[in-house]
């Protein structure tokens, strides 16, 4: 343990004598209270606190590492540092590992994060900073769109470095046995929409080759990458499996932000000569062969879905997601008629339902209290492909119910029944239908001074009229006419301005409130690490709610004349998030004062966004509008 140097603390100034009084009162004290009214029972039931291993770079050299890491007021820590001996500010001629704080503390070093089902990692991991100094260049945009990635040149790690990290590494999972190979990480895999450390420079396959961390089979990665290349996995598939593997991404089945961040991620850990932030066929094959030998049972659902995709047309594969998606348990204790059913929008005679049984014998089913013949989805092994039915005969135009009751099976049985959105048909001839006198309605309005209108008749799935009256935009926010005003669109989207706050997160907060989740007296930066500096830090979520924040009345990001001109320009929604989060200036910096502001529901939205993990809209659906 030569490598290890703990901080030293100033020894008390205690003659021999009173340091033996205080010894021999310590052992008394104990042995009449502690001992006598105390016996260990040891449970069968616990787990290790740490759950993983994150590896970072610090970016900055020795004496700004110490001083982030270290000194009062940097905000960050770690529970190790190794130094890098090729470094001017390092005071010493040969490197050692400095512990920073104790394993059984919390380092505040992992920020917002997220992995394998685990939030906030500070509290279940252990960090290892090592002194690694990239250069980085940032490409200019046009003002309002986010920047795209950094180009960085990254410096190789010195050997010796690499050394103390596996010896240092090696103790920490002999004293950890909770952390399994798939979760020794980067910082880049636990927040890849931020970080970039350790970099692909990183030698993770050394380290796999010492008996640390996950790394694949190349005759794996051959088969998949073979497979891949005739039939590509939808994108929808490649983040499912990316999830699996432990990684924080939506399935939304769109090539977004989100996966850019995460492929950026996986192909600096895994495929480090190859970081192209792009779903080819290498990288997908290099995911699956990690699945393979990992997650081989997750894997099964994977390639049995892969399969049923390569039977698709192509705008199946890559349609939206269902509108839909439920899991019913086998639970017997449960209450009745709890949680077994659900609304959904269809159309008349139409529509089809996905059953996915795993260790159920049989469960009735019924679309609007009308039983369905489902014995063939109970009959299929476990992990099969979901099977398709038709609901076409029990559907009706609007609001439609799902209820299942009677599961029968195994204590773990569970079915998931998926329903898509209904398809509209906007291709078919206006049928003709007199609607001369809502015309006429509507005009009227418009000529009395109201701005105007798009109107569109929806029947039984299919557009019948589609029609844009007046002007979207008549006057100016002071209220003066428009010279050139602008005509209405039949595809101009409308703002139903504050009905969100009300509607959607404030009762979002209530409910997260109500779950204990939230404390409405907290600072928001207890739940968004990134919500700091200028006095972020003093605001309480009942600030923002009562506006009382001191932010002012609004930012309109999406125009470039907003009141803070380029700086506060954006019409990217991830740009936008960090603008609230650390750079919108309050006009005051006195708590208390009220001004109504749209920037403290945007805040609150993301911290809905950030306690659910989900977005705001899907999480108000699936826990407030549907129930």
């Amino acid at each position: 343990m030569s490598a290890f140097v703990k901080p030293v603390t100033a020894p008390f100034k205690k003659s021999l004598g009173q340091l033996g009084l205080m010894l021999i009162s310590a052992i008394l004290l104990l042995s009449c209270s502690s001992s006598s009214k105390i016996s260990e029972l040891k449970s069968s039931n616990y787990s290790y606190r740490v759950k993983s291993l994150v590896m970072h770079f610090t970016a900055v050299n020795y004496e700004d590492s110490v001083r982030f890491l270290v000194e009062e007021g940097g905000g960050v820590s770690s529970h190790y540092l190794i130094p890098q001996l090729n470094d001017e500010s390092y005071p010493h001629s040969h490197i050692k590992v400095l512990k920073l704080v104790d394993e059984t503390e919390r380092a505040w070093h992992a920020g917002v994060s997220y992995w394998q089902g685990r939030t906030g990692l500070n509290d279940s991991s252990i960090g290892i900073e090592i002194v690694n100094v990239p250069e980085c260049f940032e490409q200019e945009v046009p003002a309002g769109f986010i920047k795209p990635k950094s180009m960085c040149i990254f410096p190789e790690f010195e050997s010796k470095q690499i050394e103390l990290l596996i010896d240092l590494s090696k103790d920490i999972l002999a004293r950890n046995p909770d952390i399994t190979p798939t979760a020794v990480i980067g910082h880049s895999d636990i927040a890849p929409s931020r970080k970039n450390d350790p970099g692909p420079r990183f030698p993770w396959q050394k380290l796999y080759e010492a008996g640390i961390g996950a790394w694949y089979e190349k005759d794996s990665v051959a088969h998949f990458w073979h497979q891949f290349n005739q039939h590509a996995p939808s994108i929808g598939l490649v983040q499912q499996a990316l999830n699996i593997y432990g990684y924080g991404i939506y399935q939304t089945g769109e090539f977004d932000r989100q996966t850019q961040d995460v492929l950026g991620a996986f192909q600096m850990h895994f495929i480090p000569w190859q970081v192209n932030y792009q779903a080819d066929a290498s990288t997908s094959a290099t995911l699956f062969a990690l699945l393979e030998k990992y997650f081989p049972e997750r894997l099964e659902e994977l390639m049995l879905a892969y399969e049923a995709e390569m039977s698709m047309p192509l705008d199946e594969v890559t349609a939206r997601v269902n509108q839909l998606n439920m899991t019913f348990k086998n639970n017997p204790d449960a209450a009745p008629y709890q949680d077994n059913r659900q609304a959904f929008i269809a159309l008349e005679n139409s529509g089809s339902m996905s059953v996915q049984s795993n260790n159920i014998s049989a469960a009735d089913v019924y679309i609007n209290e009308q039983k369905l013949n489902l014995g063939a989805a109970f009959k299929t092994a476990p992990g099969s492909a979901p099977q398709l039915f038709s609901i076409a005969r029990r559907t009706q135009n609007g609001t439609n119910t799902l209820r299942v009751d009677n599961i029968q099976g195994e204590s773990d049985g569970e079915i998931t029944i998926s329903i898509n959105y209904p398809t509209i048909d906007d291709t078919a001839q206006f049928p003709k239908i007199d609607f001369s006198q809502v015309d006429s309605f509507i005009k009227d309005d418009i000529k009395k001074g109201f701005p105007g209108a798009v109107l569109l008749v929806l029947h039984k799935g299919k557009v019948i009229k589609r029609s844009a009256y007046g002007y979207a935009r008549k006057y100016a926010d002071g209220g003066e006419l428009l010279a050139v005003p602008q005509p209405m669109q039949t595809n101009t989207l409308f703002d139903l301005a504050s009905n969100t706050k009300v509607f959607a997160t404030t009762l979002a907060i209530m409910k997260l409130v109500d779950e204990g989740k939230l404390s409405l007296s907290s600072p928001l930066a207890n739940y968004l690490a990134e919500y700091s500096g200028d006095g972020r830090d003093t605001r309480t979520v009942a600030d923002l709610l009562s506006h009382a924040s001191g932010y002012n009345s609004e930012i309109q990001f999406f125009k470039a004349d907003n009141p803070f001109g380029d700086a506060f320009f954006s019409q990217d929604k991830i740009l936008t998030q960090e603008f609230l989060l650390n750079r919108v200036p309050f006009t005051s910096n006195r708590r208390g004062a009220q001004t109504y502001s749209d920037t403290n529901f945007m805040i609150l939205g993301l911290l809905v966004e950030s306690i659910s993990k989900m977005p705001l809209e899907q999480y108000v659906e699936e826990n407030i509008f549907a129930p």
